[in-house]
């Protein structure tokens, strides 16, 4: 077994200590940076992920990210749902309208059928803080 060196730990200790202090701050650091980023992040989107029925349409299972939104469009009527677009309007904390994007998902989504939505924006949304989904017919 190899006997450590007392003597180059105490001649060095000052040395050592900063060097300890340095990098538990540096570790500190990037988790506080990290928690401030990913926190910020989980609130705007949270409203998003929230399951909403228009007219006869479940919207479910909605993922956000880079700007791009996806949805599954669900029917959940007794027959077959005709349709042009979707409207989907990004809503800030204030209630105002960010932005209103158009989606299609075909013009017929069949009894307990569903496709995916997907649309995206060159506007900044991260200020949203809820959809709006409106059917156009």
């Amino acid at each position: 077994m190899k006997k450590i060196n007392l003597d180059f730990i105490k001649e060095n200790k000052k040395t050592l200590l900063i060097s300890l202090a340095s990098i538990a701050l540096i570790i500190c650091l990037v988790f506080v940076v990290k928690g401030l980023f990913f926190s910020h992040a989980a609130t705007n989107t949270a409203s998003f992920l929230k399951d909403q029925k228009v007219d006869g349409l479940l919207f479910t299972r909605t993922t956000f990210s880079d700007n791009t939104l996806k949805v599954i469009v669900k029917n959940t009527t007794d027959d077959a749902y005709n349709l042009k677009t979707i409207d989907v309007s990004f809503v800030d904390g204030d209630n105002k309208v960010i932005t209103t994007v158009n989606g299609y998902v075909g013009d017929v989504i069949a009894k307990d059928s569903y496709k995916q939505l997907v649309v995206s924006s060159d506007i900044d949304l991260s200020k949203s803080s809820s959809l709006t989904y409106k059917i156009n017919k």
